[in-house]
């Protein structure tokens, strides 16, 4: 029986622990940093670290910033450029040029001004968390879990456009399902992507633009072709009416 009880309080212990981690109460320890980065992440804008409140918008990489705050940083990010004075501390954010390169997620906020917002998933009401993959979708901005793509069918849809399980919207694909705070590594993978994107548009863009110039060049050297030609038969075939009859076969004025 002592053997009996030994193994159950080992195993009550076993189970506090786990609720303590459940719950976000175990206590860190000296060599731990203070606090979790990355809960952190889910509830404060990630340029300012100020609380998350509407409205927030979230950008391609998985951060999520208040607007305001976002607003005023490509503003001031703008001002330093001219000025030649870029902070790099700001690199990570180099991908967000405007605000189309973020989309509305107010939606997916539960809370208030005293107790604090949250992101929440609107279909399992599970707060975003480090523990659970939560993604955002690109079109409509909905955030919803992992747990709820997978019991609505919606990651089992491949190769083909797909409807939101939330608001319904619909024409969404791979491309649009943004993962919220990634690993580091599928940051920078996505990184990649992004700028090797962009890379292919900007050199569309230019053979684009060559292509025009070198075709308004040829019609510029079409139409001075044509005056150059039309000046010279006018110079030849005048009107009778303006030089003497003479002057038509000579050429000299007598």
């Amino acid at each position: 029986m002592g053997g009996d009880g030994g193994s159950l309080n080992n195993t009550r212990l076993e189970l506090v622990q786990v609720r303590k981690d459940i719950l976000g109460k175990r206590r860190k320890t000296s060599d731990e940093a203070p606090g979790d980065a990355k809960e952190a992440n889910y509830r404060t804008c990630a340029i300012s670290r100020e609380p998350l409140k509407p409205p927030v918008v979230a950008c391609k990489l998985g951060y999520l910033f208040n607007k305001e705050a976002l607003i005023r940083f490509l503003l001031e990010r703008k001002a330093k450029t001219k000025q030649e004075d870029f902070c790099t501390s700001t690199d990570a954010f180099q991908h967000i040029k405007t605000l189309k390169d973020v989309v509305d997620c107010s939606r997916s906020l539960r809370g208030d001004p005293e107790t604090g917002f949250r992101v929440v998933c609107p279909i399992t009401l599970q707060d975003a968390s480090s523990k659970r993959r939560f993604y955002v979708l690109w079109k409509c901005g909905c955030i919803v879990s992992e747990n709820a793509l997978r019991g609505t069918g919606f990651m089992k849809v491949e190769n083909c456009t797909r409807s939101c399980p939330v608001c319904f919207s619909t024409g969404l694909t791979q491309a649009d399902v943004i993962l919220l705070n990634p690993s580091a590594e599928e940051r920078e993978k996505k990184r990649k992507m992004i700028v090797s994107t962009t890379t292919k548009k900007l050199q569309s863009k230019l053979s684009n633009s060559g292509n025009v110039i070198s075709q308004n060049r040829a019609r510029t050297n079409t139409t001075s072709e044509k005056d150059n030609s039309q000046n010279i038969l006018s110079s030849i075939f005048v009107n009778n009416k303006t030089r003497k009859p003479e002057e038509l076969f000579t050429g000299a004025v007598r």
